[in-house]
């Protein structure tokens, strides 16, 4: 066995400070005492009204008071029908996705992929059956070819979804947009929790049920993303973004963090899927003009611009951000980061150290890794899967 050296040492005194952090540092014990965003606006700013909705993101100016974003385009509306995302589908929600889970609650796993990363795919199923015998697994093809769709529809307990692109704007075939990742509403309507990540994330140690634990302890929001990246949130966001989303850059100096989820159904969350939703329909805010994925290494990594973007990394983030530095809500003391608002550069950079303690140590748990088996698998349930849980797999979504 390897003997480690300080370096290793001093990163193992750190991910035990910040674990620590996370076990004793939290003002609530439940879900029911966060206080999460399930009230609408009282009012409509003038120009942003859609069918009784609001239809401009309320951001925040350098002063953290209320800035509205551009609306977005009324022909939407279908979108929050479609997705039960509207206000009176919000305040009417009467139980939260963590109420549905107990000890013997499965873990649903879900996925996106495409022919690229089938690969992929095949170990992304297999490390999950190693961790959650028997789990719920949907994967939804962006473009696979028949050998593979036939692959999946003979895996136990893994159920093959086709993502219809004629059901959404030109804009959501151009994969680089991550504009399909709206496939997160379309689960909500039958899922009311489940993780999803990309096929190259691996799971490490109980996630699956650390984590829906945690949410009705009120420690993890109830949509939340994982992994944070080295760079900022501004290192990587196109300005167009903005113009929909606006955020001062103090606050667009949180570290980023990536598109690993756990999503459980609640007023919070559905607000929160309303707005990536409705950005991810707009082709200028989820993909500005002139936006790349591919950046330039140079410079500080949360402070200059890396002259790239994030797509819908930014937009988990940002709304995120808002909720925390929200001028009524407050979710930063909700969520027992800090116990006094307050306002300025200084009160903003507590609140994402506090942050990065409480969260920092959750993304450790995931692993990324971007290779696959590039043979086809067998992927059968364990011996004590009923014949009910077996019968799903007949009814294929095509």
């Amino acid at each position: 066995m390897r003997k480690r050296g300080l370096g290793g040492l001093v990163v193992g005194a750190v991910v035990f400070l910040i674990f620590l952090g996370y076990r004793i540092d939290y003002k609530y014990d439940t879900f029911s005492q966060l206080v999460v965003r399930s009230d609408p606006l009282k009012e409509i700013k003038e120009g942003c009204g859609c069918q009784g909705e609001n239809f401009c993101f309320p951001g925040l100016d350098e002063s953290l008071n209320r800035k509205y974003g551009q609306p977005f385009p009324c022909e939407y509306y279908k979108y929050l029908i479609k997705f039960h995302l509207t206000e009176s589908d919000i305040s009417g929600l009467k139980t939260n996705g963590t109420d549905e889970i107990d000890d013997n609650w499965l873990p649903v796993f879900a996925s996106a992929v495409s022919s690229n990363h089938f690969s992929e795919t095949r170990s992304f199923v297999l490390d999950i059956r190693k961790w959650v015998p028997n789990s719920k697994i949907i994967i939804y093809d962006l473009g696979l070819e028949r050998k593979e769709i036939n692959e999946i529809q003979s895996w136990c307990n893994v159920e093959y979804r086709k993502f219809d692109y004629a059901n959404y704007p030109p804009h959501f075939r151009n994969l680089l947009s991550y504009a399909f990742k709206i496939v997160i509403a379309e689960i909500l309507r039958t899922e009311r929790n489940f993780f999803f990540y990309d096929s190259s994330v691996r799971l490490d140690d109980n996630l699956h049920k650390m984590i829906p634990k945690a949410i009705k302890e009120g420690k993890i929001l109830p949509f939340m993303n994982f992994n944070a990246a080295w760079h900022s949130v501004y290192a990587t966001l196109a300005n167009g973004t903005l113009d929909y989303i606006p955020l001062p850059n103090e606050v667009l100096y949180a570290r980023e963090y990536q598109s690993i989820l756990f999503i459980s159904d609640s007023a919070y969350t559905r607000r929160f899927i309303r707005w990536f939703s409705l950005c991810a329909l707009t082709e200028d805010c989820i993909s500005p003009k002139g936006a790349i994925v591919n950046c330039t290494l140079h410079g500080d990594p949360l402070h200059d611009k890396m002259n790239c973007h994030r797509y819908d990394q930014n937009l988990w983030n940002m709304i995120h951000l808002e909720f925390l530095f929200h001028p009524i809500e407050r979710g930063a003391i909700s969520l027992g980061l800090i116990d006094k608002w307050g306002n300025g550069t200084e009160f903003i950079r507590n609140v994402l150290r506090e942050r990065d303690s409480r969260y920092l140590w959750w993304g450790s748990k995931f692993l990324v890794v971007r290779a696959g088996s590039q043979t086809p698998i067998k992927v059968e349930c364990a011996e004590q899967a009923n014949s009910s849980t077996t019968a799903v797999l007949k009814e294929i979504l095509l």
